[in-house]
């Protein structure tokens, strides 16, 4: 058995082609990590731990604690986590994250952080002393049974919007105003005063268009554009993966967009599309009950954490504890913000 460990992008994707059709998709590979990248998240970086044909390829972002020490994290805006041809051959798989976590402590690694792909449930490929909690409900579209399936089992409420959108002559367009769109993206999310998570810079959205699976939809009514989304299109599954609008625009003109994805998945005969879950982790969060009305399934997201250096990780944490006065909630809780009237005292 060997550890490849933060091989290049050549050996990351053509491990990947390995893999069945039915476990490739666009989060795991390296040009969606070189995104986050262009973003300042982080470097791509991935391992593949072999043992005759079979592997455990675990990707991820290194990134930075302070010198010479860092952890592995999924992309913010992704799901993946470790993938593997070994199916449930949980001896091999023991054994190489044995291996692995060996060789990442010699290169400085503390721990590894992963969002599961709730489609593939990554999370079965973890070892024994991984820790897998329950994050959020998300929402996923299944176009097995046929689109018209997909389009009855839609709430009353999204049909209505979308055959608003269609009376007022609204047009979808594809692959057109990528420049339309990141004015649209950014203003929208100064208007919501959104999160850091949420804002990405030009290198981002550069490294976006880059991404062959990425396809920008916009939403136009009376030749304004109202609204927009980009959508990431693989070989099982789209994605909603940005969206934005005008202040004035109404709710249909999102709807609109999400039908005709899911119009272009059909024509594709992919499995369905995946919606992702709400601003928070609420059962009744205002997005997810949007989108669970267009008539998906809900799918349980799941994260993760693998203690690699395990003497690192808990001097991390407790100086954390010290610092904040509290036990840290957070799977990497040396990473949790300290509350702001201990950092003030500090």
């Amino acid at each position: 058995m060997r550890a490849r460990i933060g091989v290049d992008a050549a050996s990351w994707t053509a491990a990947l082609d390995r893999l069945a059709a039915g476990q490739q998709d666009v989060y795991f590979r390296p040009e969606f990590h070189e995104m986050h990248a262009g973003n300042g998240d982080g470097v791509p970086h991935c391992s593949i731990v072999e043992e005759g044909d079979a592997f455990l390829l675990i990707p991820g972002l290194r990134v930075p604690i302070d010198a010479g020490r860092w952890d592995l994290q999924t992309c913010r805006t992704g799901c993946a986590g470790p993938i593997t041809n070994a199916g449930a051959d949980m001896a091999f798989i023991g054994r190489a994250w044995a291996l692995w976590t060996t060789e990442m402590a010699r290169h400085g690694a503390v721990a590894a952080l992963f969002r599961f792909h709730p489609l593939l449930a990554t999370e079965r490929f973890l070892p024994e002393t991984g820790k897998v909690e329950v994050d959020r409900s998300v929402v996923f579209v299944d176009l097995r049974s046929g689109r018209e399936q997909a389009w009855t089992g839609a709430a009353t409420r999204h049909r209505n919007m979308v055959r608003k959108g269609r009376r007022l002559d609204m047009t979808v367009t594809w692959q057109e105003g990528r420049e339309a769109f990141v004015d649209l993206y950014r203003a929208s999310m100064d208007r919501l005063d959104a999160s850091r998570d949420l804002r990405f810079t030009s290198g981002f959205f550069d490294a976006l268009w880059r991404l062959p699976a990425s396809e920008v939809a916009l939403a136009s009514e009376a030749g304004a554009v109202k609204a927009g989304a980009v959508f990431l299109f693989g070989r099982r599954w789209a994605h909603y993966y940005l969206s934005a609008r005008e202040a004035g625009a109404g709710n249909y003109a999102t709807s609109v967009l999400i039908d005709a994805a899911i119009d272009r998945a059909a024509e594709r005969n992919l499995d369905g599309v995946y919606l992702g879950g709400g601003r928070t982790t609420a059962a009744d969060d205002e997005l997810l009950r949007f989108k669970r009305s267009v008539g998906g399934e809900l799918l349980t997201y799941r994260v993760g954490l693998v203690v690699i250096d395990g003497v690192a990780y808990e001097e991390l944490t407790r100086s954390w504890a010290a610092a904040a006065g509290a036990t840290p909630k957070w799977l990497l809780g040396y990473r949790q913000p300290v509350p702001m009237e201990r950092a003030l005292d500090a």
